[in-house]
């Protein structure tokens, strides 16, 4: 479960930092600096989490699919510019905080054995709903543009 959020949160990161860059809107670039905030943080509570209950992060197949999709999406971002690169950024961060939400409701909180886990989830699934709704936000101007 801590390597699925872990996974979660690098992949937000690393396309967050690359929004920083390349974003030509300003709210974009202002949520993108915001995701490497939220995320970063939420990393290393994940961290932190691992540590004080002793738990060693293993791969699952969940956990391999988000490393791939997170691939493939850098990959497509990576040759968007503009205001391509806007729609395309904030469509994904929509996807992207919707499937995590789905997959904290549906497997990881019911699959979560150690309390501290559990805690984990219960305190990031608000934020992970704001940032869907920022984004879901972000989307409705930035599409129209």
């Amino acid at each position: 479960i801590l390597a699925v959020v872990q996974a979660a949160n690098n992949s937000e990161i690393e396309e967050a930092r690359l929004a920083t860059s390349k974003a030509k809107n300003a709210e974009v670039r202002s949520f993108a600096q915001m995701m490497i905030q939220h995320h970063t943080d939420a990393k290393q509570k994940g961290g932190r989490v691992a540590q004080q209950a002793k738990l060693t992060l293993k791969e699952s197949g969940m956990t391999a699919e988000m490393k791939s999709d997170a691939q493939k999406n850098m990959e497509t971002l990576r040759a968007k510019t503009g205001a391509d690169f806007d729609r395309a950024y904030i469509e994904h961060q929509v996807e992207e905080h919707q499937r995590v939400l789905t997959a904290i409701d549906q497997r990881l909180m019911a699959d979560a054995k150690s309390p501290e886990v559990r805690a984990l989830l219960q305190e990031v699934r608000p934020v992970i709903a704001q940032h869907l709704e920022q984004a879901q936000r972000l989307q409705s101007s930035v599409v129209s543009k």
